[in-house]
């Protein structure tokens, strides 16, 4: 769960920014906690979805920025915090074709924006939700026991490509 509220500095309301914080950062926070008894084995793990925008981002995202690299930090310090008794990693995907990145659009031309954001990738495409699943399946499978306190990338390569003129 998350949602995304778009606005500048100067006009985020303050029950918008909390009700940002309330489902990115502190529902998943809380239940962890009331989760964490029942991981009674050294094979739980926890996966949170953040966001490309923990690390980049853009005008008029500062609420959900802000949210997703928190939910980020609090990846890296509930690792540190339950040591050895779960898993707690995080995945930092770009675009995805998801409702509410299709959402986002609406009332401008939706097309000619998907298609743009698309063209921002190197890959030439958004990322789908399938792909998203995938690395939550390889992550919690347990072969990969050592990945603890991690955010992950997935991100069609946008990350790595600066844009000016070209």
């Amino acid at each position: 769960a998350a949602i995304q509220s778009i606005g500048h500095l100067d006009e985020i309301e303050t029950e918008e920014w909390l009700n940002t914080f309330n489902v990115n950062l502190f529902a998943p926070f809380f239940l962890i906690q009331s989760l964490l008894k029942k991981f009674d084995t050294k094979n739980g793990s926890v996966i949170n979805i953040s966001s490309i925008h923990s690390r980049l981002t853009k005008p008029g995202f500062i609420s959900y920025a802000t949210s997703k690299a928190a939910l980020s930090a609090l990846t890296r310090n509930i690792a540190v915090d339950v040591g050895d008794k779960i898993r707690v990693n995080a995945i930092e995907p770009a675009a995805i074709e998801t409702k509410m990145l299709i959402d986002g659009f609406k009332g401008m031309d939706e097309d000619d924006l998907l298609d743009k954001i698309k063209n921002f990738h190197p890959q030439n495409r958004i990322g789908h939700p399938d792909e998203i699943a995938e690395l939550v399946l390889s992550i919690s499978s347990g072969n990969l026991k050592f990945l603890h306190g991690e955010s992950i990338s997935i991100d069609g390569g946008i990350s790595s490509r600066l844009f000016d003129f070209k």
